[in-house]
């Protein structure tokens, strides 16, 4: 018994990494599908008026693996640059095949390219789609998918008190003398003795 678990986990394993090579994403458990055999989920990620830039899935939704995919739409825009898939230009559109190195969609799994374009005045996601054998049908809208903005909080304003100014001491001044403009004359006094007898002077 262990055995054989071994085996099957072993062939899970190679399953797995074959699907990884081959560039195809597994729908996750429970997704809903499309009744059509394939579904292009078609996105606007980007639109500057007279450029876009989108993003294409191409989902299989059945039992079996498609490989080469390729899908036909018909496009009134013109794709300028495309990666990750080929894009081959026909009459009304183009056609949109996987690269060299991921030509095959595994059973419910995807394909994803990505492309920019130049506007002609027509709706930006195609209306139809077509594949070599079985049913296409289209997803998406005209409408731009943008990444969600995660905004930063705000931080109310913090009030800064103004100092109060510390007030400057006036001196105080020194008082003076007033000056009367009276000034102080100098006397002189002479004395001379003229006769002198003995019990007095003159």
């Amino acid at each position: 018994m262990k055995g054989n678990w071994a085996t099957m986990a072993a062939f899970v394993a190679i399953a797995t990494m074959t699907a990884s090579a081959a560039g195809a994403t597994a729908l996750p458990a429970g997704a809903t599908t499309s009744t059509t055999d394939v579904s292009v989920d078609w996105k606007i990620t980007g639109d500057w008026g007279t450029g876009f830039q989108g993003s294409v899935r191409v989902i299989n939704n059945t039992d079996q693996s498609i490989d080469p995919w390729s899908v036909t739409i018909p496009y009134g825009n013109t794709l300028s640059s495309v990666w990750d898939a080929s894009a081959t230009p026909t009459t009304t559109g183009y056609r949109l095949a996987g690269p060299s190195w991921s030509k095959s969609i595994a059973p419910r799994s995807s394909a994803t390219f990505g492309f920019l374009g130049s506007s002609k005045g027509t709706p930006l996601v195609p209306t139809s789609c077509a594949i070599t054998t079985g049913t296409c049908s289209i997803l998406g809208s005209d409408t731009l998918t943008e990444e969600p903005v995660i905004e930063e909080p705000v931080i109310d304003d913090v009030v800064v008190p103004t100092p109060t100014p510390t007030p400057t001491p006036t001196p105080t001044p020194t008082p003076t003398t007033p000056d009367t403009g009276t000034s102080a004359a100098a006397i002189t006094v002479g004395v001379k003795v003229t006769s002198d007898w003995g019990t007095g002077r003159n």
